[in-house]
């Protein structure tokens, strides 16, 4: 049986763009693996406690040395890493935020990356699919004022609509055109792979 774990980080409700894009994905996904299970993690609505530095040397701390804070983020730690190695898929719903991945998603990486066994996060992930739905408000594309700025889509496979808030920030209405179709494409995308990665993880 196929497992979808996905991981959704948009600080607002429904109706987002990330999350409506993921939705395409998930749906697809699951029509073509009926009998595939698919479990959800919400880093926007319920976050993550941040790393601080005395759970952060956890990892260096031998367990039976370790503080209760030690303990219960070496536990978080390892139970997030379980997450994603019980999923042959992983999906990510990530918007831009200054630049940037959401506080939230640094904190779920700091968190995977205390735990030992994502030292060789290749090797530990190997054969899996991953997926990044990654919103952004204006466009970042060659030629535009801002190209470059966006820190947060060299991640994975990105599945982006553009000029999100066309349709609220009057100084972004011209591009309200383009943005329809970015986010067009962007479902269309989210459609075919959430079809196409399944086929690959039968394979």
């Amino acid at each position: 049986m196929t497992h979808l774990r996905r991981i959704d980080s948009s600080l607002r409700g429904e109706g987002l763009f990330s999350r409506s894009v993921a939705d395409t994905f998930q749906n697809a996904w699951q029509q073509a693996r009926p009998d595939g299970t698919v479990t959800l993690r919400e880093l926007g609505r319920d976050p993550l406690p941040y790393l601080t530095w005395e759970a952060y040397l956890a990892r260096s701390v031998p367990e039976a040395e370790r503080t209760p804070e030690q303990q219960e983020a070496a536990a978080r730690s390892a139970a997030l890493v379980d997450e994603l190695l019980a999923a042959d898929t992983i999906l990510l719903a990530v918007p831009l935020y200054n630049w940037g991945t959401p506080a939230p998603v640094k904190t779920w990486f700091d968190y995977l990356f205390s735990d030992p066994r994502t030292r060789d996060p290749e090797g530990l992930l190997r054969g899996r699919q991953a997926v990044l739905v990654n919103a952004r408000g204006g466009s970042y594309q060659p030629g535009t004022p801002r190209e470059g700025r966006d820190h947060a889509e060299p991640y994975l496979l990105v599945i982006t609509p553009e000029l999100t808030l066309s349709d609220v920030n009057p100084a972004l209405a011209q591009f309200i055109d383009r943005h329809r179709v970015s986010l067009a494409e962007a479902h269309g995308t989210a459609a075919t792979a959430g079809r196409e990665l399944v086929g690959q993880c039968a394979a």
